[in-house]
């Protein structure tokens, strides 16, 4: 008898310290730690394309993508969070968010597709240059690791309908400077491609 309470109390100091090193964690990055939020990542990385996987089906590269723009999220608009549970639950719905989002562009972008190819004269260029678009956005995902943030930021800018100043404004950075990290990331993915030919 005397045993079980002190088990009871092993276990509770463990549990705070999950959630405080969690609360600790998304306080840091709130602030604009960004070791915190590499650590964070580190951390959840998998979890998060697991939950991106689940939410896209089959499709292996639009879990991928949710999962990247999941990330984007993160880092963009973090939250705090007062335990480990309450930061995996809000990680989980940042990731499932992120997917419908993706599916939701990719089923609008088949119907635009389906709608042009029955009407169009153009239909056989249209999908030509789609086929192009895709080979692109697919040596992006292959670009070194330290090359991911252009390849984000390339990613983001021709998925979106805003300005490099307004995605430079709700990203925190220069315009120019974001002008730049594009250019460069653009660059990066034609000679990927020629590469590839």
């Amino acid at each position: 008898m005397n045993g079980s309470p002190n088990r009871g109390q092993d276990v509770q100091p463990v549990s705070n310290s999950v959630d405080t090193d969690a609360h600790a964690l998304t306080v840091a990055i709130t602030r604009g730690d960004r070791e915190a939020l590499g650590q964070l990542f580190d951390r959840y990385y998998t979890m998060m394309l697991n939950e991106c996987r689940k939410s896209s089906g089959t499709n292996s590269i639009l879990a991928e993508d949710a999962a990247q723009e999941a990330w984007l999220r993160v880092a963009r608009r973090p939250v705090e969070c007062s335990s480990a549970g309450q930061l995996a639950a809000w990680l989980r719905k940042v990731a499932m968010s992120a997917s419908i989002d993706l599916l939701r562009s990719e089923l609008a972008r088949r119907v635009r597709e389906r709608a042009v190819s029955r009407t169009n004269d153009e239909a056989v260029r249209f999908l030509d240059d789609h086929d192009r678009l895709e080979e692109a956005r697919i040596a992006l995902m292959s670009l070194e690791r330290d090359t991911s943030d252009g390849a984000l930021l390339l990613a983001l800018r021709t998925r979106s309908e805003v300005t490099v100043a307004q995605l430079a404004k709700s990203l925190g950075i220069g315009a120019s400077a974001l002008d730049s990290k594009l250019r460069r990331a653009a660059a990066q993915a034609r000679a990927t491609l020629e590469g590839q030919q």
